[in-house]
Formats: structure tokens, sequence, C-alpha cells
């Protein structure tokens, strides 16, 4: 791997020194390039991007290093608070950005045609590398992405981790050492030890700002692996399974309601409250927090008077960045656990009696790499449970980055490709990594290497995510790139709220919803 000289610097430094994301800079304007006499690129390259959770310090370094291996380059970052201010501005007549970057994705504007098609970024192989982009890739990623007709015009720009993080010191206290308890593999099984929790060890057991809508990263995941993973990407395209067992597009009013009859709708918004409803298991004071006040109280700081452990935390990766500062004061040891299977799965089983201590034996044995033999299970069941068990909605598939059409030109366009190429290569993911304290891009880079080739140690937070994905993370989508995932959403956001203060049931949130939209409008999009 060719390393630049920022690069090298880079690894010389500490790698997991934890530090606070940074906060949003002055604005200037951008320049424009004109190739260099070599072919290399020249001129200015300006990239606007929105300082959230992840921070801004990972493209400083990646273009850094651009620059170093193109003497003729100048990367230009203007840091943004504002994710709608960078999308309407890339579509308006004042756009000065030759790329743009988000915690929000573009579809928006990919729709609108307003964005560059970098289908050639994802077909181009690079160095020490024998296959193309799209085939080294996360395919979870690849396949959102991907339109009809074979063409890109977005990527991603980190893989992220979503689930439950458990606080492993405070656990380890309250039970006098890891080997006295097993973390939950089943909702159940959560529900059961939030209850212990609570009531015999003192414990606020889940963390929740009512604020904030992070179980929107769990909600999509429990219904793909109640109804199936393929039952709701058909569902998000706007189709439904006929008589003959085939997924066709929805055109009725009777097909549309047969489309969005699906039992989990219900699981999951009960299982929720369940777990964080009224006199359940989330803070008592959860109303009354922002989320980072909520992830202070789950690192064992307390809120307030109320200095109560909490043993969970719904949250993506990018936690550690955004809370680097009060991760370091409280010396918590925090880690991922591996997504928790929803215990109605059982019901769509061809074993429809196993128990929910069998479905846990049954994840038990996946997570040991056994097979449906050794488990003694049949194939199907072994690999619905599996697919549950390595399922995650990733934030990444939001967390995305694009070339505008506005005010630019092919020379500038051909500049901003090269950068993302360059983005992709291993020495750049391997800054990514640093810069974000071992966590990595959907490219197929292994952050493992990490410590095999540079002797830099992954932290236990790190190691967790690497654990919780497995051997191929199976992305839960949302809809975001398809039509009636746009225009019909299957769960409400802040549901956390009506939860929490028992002001919705399951029924009466699917009921709002399904009364908040004329199905007949729904359906003309649909047909277009």
């Amino acid at each position: 791997m060719k390393k630049s000289k920022t690069f090298i610097v880079c690894i010389m430094a500490a790698f997991f020194t934890l530090s606070a994301a940074a906060c949003g800079g002055q604005e200037s304007p951008g320049g424009s390039n004109s190739g260099g006499g070599d072919g290399r690129p020249s001129g200015t390259l300006t990239i606007r991007i929105v300082n959230k959770g992840y921070g801004t310090e990972w493209l400083k370094q990646i273009a850094a290093a651009y620059e170093d291996d193109n003497p003729g380059a100048e990367v230009k970052i203007l840091e943004s608070n504002d994710p709608a201010a960078v999308a309407s501005k890339a579509q308006s007549a004042s756009n000065d950005a030759d790329i743009i970057v988000s915690m929000n994705n573009f579809f928006q504007l990919q729709f609108g045609d307003y964005l560059v098609d970098i289908s050639d970024v994802y077909n181009s192989v690079q160095e020490g590398y024998e296959e193309p982009l799209k085939d080294r890739m996360n395919q979870s990623f690849r396949d959102y992405f991907e339109t009809g007709d074979g063409k890109f015009y977005q990527m991603s720009w980190v893989e992220t981790y979503g689930g439950y993080l458990y606080n492993k010191t405070e656990l380890d206290k309250a039970y006098g050492g890891d080997e006295n308890y097993k973390l939950p593999n089943t909702t159940d099984e959560m529900i059961a030890m939030c209850a212990e929790l609570k009531n015999n060890k003192d414990f606020e057991p889940i963390a929740l700002s009512t604020s904030q809508s992070y179980y929107d990263l769990i909600k999509y995941t429990w219904f793909a692996q109640y109804e199936g993973l393929e039952k709701l990407n058909n569902i998000l395209r706007g189709y439904y399974k006929n008589a003959a067992g085939e997924y066709v597009p929805c055109t009725t009013t009777a097909e549309f309601t047969k489309m969005i009859d699906a039992p989990a709708r219900t699981k999951v918004y009960q299982t929720i409250i369940d777990l964080i409803g009224k006199g359940n298991y989330a803070h008592s004071e959860s109303d009354k927090m922002n989320f980072t006040d909520s992830q202070n109280a789950f690192l064992g700081l307390g809120y307030g008077s109320n200095m109560k452990k909490c043993a969970f935390y719904l949250i993506g990766d990018w936690f550690a960045t955004e809370m680097a500062a009060s991760l370091q004061n409280s010396g918590a040891d925090v880690r991922f656990m591996k997504t928790v299977v929803l215990s109605d799965i059982t019901e769509t089983l061809e074993d429809t009696s196993m128990t929910d201590e069998e479905l846990s034996a049954l994840i038990d044995a996946i997570d040991e790499g056994k097979t449906a033999t050794e488990a003694g299970v049949s194939e199907n069941d072994y690999n619905r449970v599996k697919e549950a068990r390595y399922s995650s909605h990733s934030a990444g598939i939001d967390h995305c980055i694009a070339v505008p059409k506005l005010k630019k030109g092919g020379a500038q366009y051909a500049f901003a490709k090269d950068f993302l190429k360059f983005m992709v290569t291993d020495e750049a993911q391997v800054l990514f990594a640093q810069a974000q304290n071992g966590l990595s891009m959907p490219y197929g880079y292994d952050v493992t290497r990490l410590e095999t080739e540079y002797g830099i140690p992954l932290n236990n937070y790190a190691k967790s995510i690497i654990e919780a994905k497995g051997d191929g993370m199976m992305l839960v989508a949302n809809g975001g790139n398809t039509l009636f995932g746009r225009s019909f959403p299957l769960f409400v956001g802040y549901f956390e709220n009506a939860a929490f203060k028992g002001t919705q049931t399951a029924a009466s949130a699917i009921a709002s919803i399904d009364s908040s939209y004329s199905i007949e409008e729904v359906l003309k999009l649909i047909a277009k």
C-alpha cells in the first residue's frame, strides 16, 4: 500500500485518543480546477460536509493525504450544521460545492436529476485489488444505491452499526463479574434482564431520551426478523404477494391493504412498549432528558440528583465520537451487543413450538458457528434465525456523499470522482478507521489489519462492532431509495414519547399512520 506523508504521520500518532467532535466552522467560497500537465487533478476541490455525530476529522485526514499524492490539488472543506441547507444549496444557482457529504441521503436530489452519475467510481479498481469497487464492497450497500438501470448517484462514507450498547462496567459491578450474567439474545430475555436489574439491582435499565427517535434503528430490523428481509424489501418497493406467490406491483386498494397487512407491525410496537412503555424499564426521567443527558446517564454519570445506573442504550456506532469527552470522563467500558432477536419470530418458524429458551440456544449455536444439524433444527429455521441475528439497520445508508450537477462542468466532475476513488483506497480507509476509533467504510477494508499490520490495538468498543456484524451484516433499509418507502412509512418516528407516556397502544399507533395517508394518492405514486 502506498503511504503518503500524512498517512505515515497519522499512523505514528496515538490511535485511539478520544476527542470531542469539532464544531462547524465558517464557510468560504469554493474554487475550480483545470487538469495539470501530467493529467493529475489540479486547482481547488470544494467539499461541503455536515458536521454531526462522526465529526469531520476523517475527511480532513483523507483530504490532506490526497493533497500529498496530488501536489497541484487543494481540497477546501466547508462545514455546516444543517443537512437540509446542504441539500438545498446543492440544487440552487448558488451551489459552490464539488462534493456534498451529509448524515442524510440525497434521494430527493437524485430523483430530481441534480446529481452526477458516479457509476465509474463503483466500477473503478483500486490499488491492491483485482475486482472493481462494487464487487468488493458490502453488497447490501451496493444493492441499496444501485438504480434499476445499474447506475449509481450516491455512496456511503461509513458502514455504521446500529443496536443496543451495554455498559459492561456497571453490569460487572451489579453481578460481580461478567461470568455471572449472560447478555440477552432475544427480546424476552432482554425484558427479563431489565426486570431483574430494576427490581433487584436498583437500575434504571434502559437510558432513553423521548426527544430522540433512536428506536428507528431497530423497528425495521425487528420487522424484517419476523416477516423476512425479502418481504420487507418488497413492501418498500410497493409489491405484494399474489395468489401465485409472486411479488408484483400493488395497483388497487385491496392489494395495498394486503401488502401492509403485516403482523410484525403490531409485534414491534408492542415489544417497544414492553421495554420502554409507561412504568416499564426506561429511565424514569426520559421525558426530561435530551439525547446528551440520556447518554451521560447511560455512562454512569447520572442525571441531576438521580445517580441510578443504566445497562442499555439504543444508538448507532457514532456514539464513541459524539460522546468522546464524557466517555473518557466516565471510564466506562461500553460495547455493542449482537442484534437482539424478536422473540415472536418463533411464530413464523417451521417449528412453531420452539420456546424462547430454545430460540436463545439456537442463537448461541449460530454465534458459535455450528450447523443446523448440530443445532438440531431444520435448515430453513436455522437460516431464518441467522438472518435475523445478523440483520441491522445501518445509518450508513443515510450518511451519503454525492457530486452535485449545478455550476460545475466535466473537468470538475472528473476531479470530484478522482477524490472519491481515492477515498475508497486502503490508504484512505485506514485514515478513516483511525479518526473513527476503528469504525469502517463499507468498502471491504478489514479494520483488524490495523492490529496485524501496524500493531495498533483495537479497543473493546471497535471489537464489539466487528463481532456484532459477524461475517456479513445484512442491511435493513427503511425505504429511502424506494417510492413506496418514501411515501408510506410502516412505522412512525418518535414513538418513544408515546410509548413512555402510555398515550398510544400498538394498535392505535398503526391506525394513526394508516389514517394519515391517502391510499389512492400512494397508489398513484406507485403507478408512476
